[in-house]
């Protein structure tokens, strides 16, 4: 009857219900035509999609603030990895200068010993790649692991090395000592392959340096045995 509402319309709007709105193709309307929603008129349906159209801009914002924490935590890590190698085995080094520039000349070295402006470059370059190598298996199995436990031994035995050949000319316990470095040296390159192939790989330069320079410790030990210790 004239000026009744109809049994299908909603009391938001009156004139757009039913299947007129569809007739009309009136905005968001038109995804429910084909299955006539009575209920629904472009009035209610666009608080509906203003409300997930908010809800979807928040979520938005909220996994772009998560993704750029996480890539802020990964590169924070990964340059900790780098710096604890690179900065410590650096700054013993710098310690080492003049035993380096003293000590070391008076002594018997065999023929193929590099030149000493070589070390430095050789060593900035594996300890960036000890880092990398270590942020990666790091990053997969955690710091608490039996791979990050040996990178973390031989690392100590790495920078107790220096100390012992050119700070206190203890020959033979350098010896020892980067023996024992090549043996935890090559256990952790096997505990990185399970993990990540790419990092155990990315140790193989520092495998055969270490392998050279054990050479020539003991080389350089058989040949000074009276260079044992600084008094």
């Amino acid at each position: 009857m004239p000026g009744q509402v109809g049994l299908h319309t909603h009391p938001l709007d009156q004139r757009d219900a039913g299947p007129r709105a569809c007739q009309r193709k009136d905005f968001m309307v038109t995804s429910v035509c084909d299955g006539w929603m009575p209920w629904i008129t472009p009035h209610s349906t666009w608080i509906a999609f203003e409300s997930h159209f908010k809800i979807y801009i928040w979520i938005f914002i909220v996994e772009s603030s998560t993704s750029r924490t996480a890539r802020m935590g990964n590169a924070l890590s990964l340059g900790t990895s780098i710096a604890i190698p690179l900065l410590g085995g650096t700054g013993i080094g710098l310690s080492m200068r003049d035993d380096v520039k003293t000590w070391f000349p008076t002594i018997k070295k065999p023929s193929w010993q590099p030149p000493n402006w070589l070390f430095g470059p050789v060593w900035t370059v594996l300890y960036t790649l000890m880092g990398i190598s270590s942020w990666r298996v790091y990053s997969k199995a955690g710091l608490m692991s039996k791979p990050m436990f040996l990178y973390s031994v031989q690392l100590v035995l790495n920078f107790l090395w220096s100390p012992l050949f050119f700070k206190w000319h203890r020959l033979p316990a350098a010896s020892a000592d980067i023996t024992a470095l090549l043996g935890v040296l090559g256990l952790t390159i096997v505990e990185f392959t399970k993990v990540d192939g790419v990092a155990a790989t990315m140790l193989y330069p520092y495998l055969a340096w270490t392998m050279f320079a054990t050479a020539l410790t003991y080389n350089i030990t058989m040949n000074n045995p009276s260079s044992g210790s600084k008094e």
